[in-house]
């Protein structure tokens, strides 16, 4: 009896899974929720460098009176929501693993790449995700790739190989 009940529940979450098309890969549900939560944490991640854009927009840095409490708590926003996604990444990626390219439209792949890139704080994570770029099976553009590689050669103060396009 006990067997049969197992094998029962191993079949029915089989199922289950290509239903959802999980075997391997996000289903098409954690995709959605995750699109949504990319949204919401992209325009997060932009109100706070953009509130210090608009900030230093309005004064100079070698202004007198220069407010740097203000200054400091707009970085302070800006680091605590790079923070916030980190983790949340962080545990989307061991829950879900990292999606490809493929099982994300253009504009997720953008906002993906966004907080992937403002990351810098969690150098480890990002060469995690970037080895995962740049598996075959991952299909991300080579321009994030290239990019992400500069971003943690500069972050970890790294020299950076570049070849020289005019030698041949």
């Amino acid at each position: 009896m006990w067997s049969l009940r197992c094998v029962i529940v191993m079949v029915a979450l089989s199922l289950s899974c290509v239903a959802d098309d999980c075997l391997g890969q996000m289903s098409r549900r954690d995709a959605a929720n995750f699109q949504r939560q990319l949204r919401r944490r992209v325009a997060k991640d932009q109100a706070a460098r953009y509130a210090i854009i608009e900030f230093l927009q309005r004064t100079s840095i070698n202004q007198k009176g220069f407010d740097n409490e203000r200054y400091d708590k707009l970085n302070k926003k800006a680091s605590d929501v790079d923070g916030d996604n980190i983790a949340w990444l962080k545990r989307f990626e061991e829950e879900h693993g990292f999606p490809s390219a493929e099982q994300l439209d253009e504009e997720s792949g953008e906002q993906l790449f966004l907080l992937i890139i403002h990351a810098d704080r969690d150098p480890e994570f990002r060469r995690k995700i970037l080895a995962h770029m740049k598996s075959e099976e991952s299909a991300w553009p080579e321009k994030h790739i290239n990019l992400l590689e500069t971003r943690l050669a500069i972050t970890e103060h790294t020299q950076l190989n570049i070849p020289d396009p005019d030698e041949k």
